[in-house]
């Protein structure tokens, strides 16, 4: 069975599923230190993870902005996304410095690769089976260890998270708020 990555190119299209091609992210990859995931996978492997990758994205962050179409497939290409680049709160209410509504940030490529690379080596968006510890103890010769239900490991590493910090921020899921009408 092959994959149908279909690469989201800024235009908005409806049937995108991906931010990047494998190409591209094989290029990413040949400046990377760890990149065997990556460089030993097939081609429909990597079209995979690229797919999944992207979808963790959208389904984790909440990007800043607007969708540029509300008929596009994927959460981006974005409209009124501050430019990062600008560094000055002035210069983006002078002169508008926002990201260009057309196009997939460079960053978010990376941030794509990144993912895409670690879901080959694990499914990050599962639960662990081994859930982190909340109590380890020593006593009467015998190690105790309590392990934490509510402990799990995030889809998306720090550094992933870093490299999109500039463009929205994590979900937070788990946060309940009650609605009502007066």
């Amino acid at each position: 069975m092959s994959v149908n990555l279909i690469l989201e190119t800024g235009a908005g299209i409806t049937a995108s599923n991906s931010y990047v091609a494998v190409a591209e992210c094989d290029t990413y990859h040949e400046g990377h230190l760890y990149a065997e995931a990556w460089t030993g996978a097939t081609a429909d492997q990597k079209a995979a993870a690229l797919i999944m990758a992207t979808r963790t994205l959208d389904h984790t962050i909440e990007w800043f902005g607007l969708k540029a179409s509300m008929a596009q497939s994927l959460d981006w290409p974005r409209e009124r996304v501050p430019n990062p680049e600008s560094r000055s709160l002035v210069a983006l209410i002078n002169d508008g410095s926002y990201l260009p509504a057309n196009e997939i940030p460079q960053r978010l490529k990376e941030a794509t690769c990144e993912l895409a690379r670690e879901l080959l080596k694990a499914d990050r968006t599962a639960e662990a089976d081994e859930k982190g510890i909340k109590h380890l103890g020593l006593g009467q010769g015998a190690v105790d260890i309590d392990f934490d239900k509510t402990d799990r490991r995030d889809a998306l590493t720090d550094y992933i998270k870093q490299i999109v910090s500039v463009f929205g921020r994590v979900r937070m899921f788990g946060m309940c708020v009650k609605l009502s009408r007066a």
